[in-house]
């Protein structure tokens, strides 16, 4: 659970980091500045257009929702399923050889500790059907 919070707090941070940078330009937004841009040709992006990416446009708001999602079914005592981890790890990993230093550098650990624990839960969850099994015959 307390993964699943630090997912959704990096995804503030990052938010909010993007917002006090790039504060100049969100009136820009709300005058149309991005209506109409072209997505052709990324090397041309505009400040704006690099903010709006980066903040509302890209990753952070699904990534909060995915921290809240992790400690929501944690409460439910429901584990997501493993592909979510390795999704979240195959994304990452790339993210921080191309992106260095960043965010995606501390989602690596996480994802692991998120990993090992489902591993163990599974585990454990197969011992205890196989003792009831046992126990029944």
């Amino acid at each position: 659970m307390v993964i699943g919070w630090l997912i959704a707090a990096i995804s503030v941070f990052h938010l909010v980091m993007l917002t006090f940078f790039g504060a100049r330009v969100i009136p820009g937004w709300v005058d149309g500045a991005l209506r109409g841009a072209e997505a052709e040709d990324f090397a041309s992006m505009t400040v704006s257009e690099g903010y709006f990416w980066s903040s509302l446009g890209g990753f952070a708001f699904p990534l909060f929702a995915l921290g809240l999602l992790i400690v929501w079914l944690a409460r439910a005592g429901v584990a997501p399923p493993v592909f979510v981890y390795l999704v979240l790890l195959a994304w990452s990993v790339p993210g921080t050889l191309v992106f260095f230093p960043g965010g995606y550098l501390a989602l690596i650990p996480m994802t692991v500790i998120l990993l090992v624990a489902d591993a163990k839960s599974r585990k454990l969850t197969t011992a205890q059907v196989s003792a009831r099994t046992a126990a029944s015959r």
